[in-house]
This record gives structure tokens, sequence and C-alpha cells, in this order.
């Protein structure tokens, strides 16, 4: 039935419960099924990953062949019209609310959390408020880029000095 002796059954399992060799091939056979499956799906998630951090670039890229500004510019009116419709609710929305603002202006999630560090702060009820400091950020961003008479966002080049 087993050609491996008994004494050396137990060596193969380390001492644990016994089993027999066709049955750990078995087990083992499963294990690296499922090591590889995990290693398939992590594959996939980092390509997806990529994926979306290309079309975040090439949506970006759009955007600035339509612009004569640089990147940074973009950035910084991305970063203005977030700030600005979130002072426009009341300085204080719902985190969900938030996120949808971000990703109407061109942020995904994960560039929503910078916003953490300095320009608003979480609050109780998953509420999300401007911070001081994103008021002053706001303030220079409407300095330079705030509305003009008709509505529409001024031009860096065309913003007072």
């Amino acid at each position: 039935m087993n050609s491996v002796p008994k004494d050396d059954r137990a060596v193969l399992t380390g001492g644990a419960r016994p089993y027999y060799l066709q049955a750990g091939a078995m087990v083992r056979r499963d294990e690296t099924q499922e090591i590889q499956l995990l290693d398939v799906e992590r594959r996939l998630e980092r390509v997806e990953r990529l994926l979306r951090a290309a079309a975040d670039e090439a949506r970006g890229a759009r955007i600035d062949l339509g612009h004569k500004s640089g990147p940074g510019e973009r950035w910084a009116r991305m970063m203005f019209a977030v700030l600005d419709e979130v002072d426009r609710l009341g300085g204080e929305v719902s985190r969900r609310r938030f996120l949808q603002i971000g990703e109407k202006h061109g942020y995904n999630h994960r560039g929503m959390a910078g916003f953490y560090h300095q320009l608003v702060e979480p609050m109780p009820d998953y509420k999300t408020r401007l911070t001081g400091g994103g008021r002053e950020r706001l303030r220079i961003l409407r300095e330079r880029y705030g509305e003009g008479a008709d509505g529409r966002l001024r031009d860096a080049d065309t913003a007072p000095a």
C-alpha cells in the first residue's frame, strides 16, 4: 500500500497528525493551485491599478492639450474647483459628497486623500470640513483664478496683480 516506512511518515508530516503521502500530495496540489490563483489575482489587480493610472494620465494629457498652461496650473485649478465647491456648499459636506466633488473635477479617490493633510478635516457623522488652511488656500486661489464678471474662471495671466 505505502512504500514509505511508518517512521518516515512522521518525519514527512513534521510530527503533526499523520497523513499518508497520497492524501498529502493531493493537499499540496490544492494548496499550490490556491497559491497560483492568489498570484494571478494579485497580478490582475496590479494590471488594473496600472491601467487606471494610465487612464488618469491620458485624461490629464488631454486637458493639458487644451490649455496653454502646464500641469501645475491644471492641478491648481482642480484644487480651486474642489475647495470652491465645498465652500459654496457651506464649508462642510459628507465624505461621500466630498469624493464626488473631487471626481467631478478630475481627482480619483486616492488623490483626494491629500486634501486631508491641510485643507480639510474629518468631522463626526462622516462629514468633511474646510480647515483654516483650506480657507486660506481658497482665498489665494480665488485671487488668482476667481470668477470674472461673466461667472467664468479668469486665466492666471489676466488675474489682477
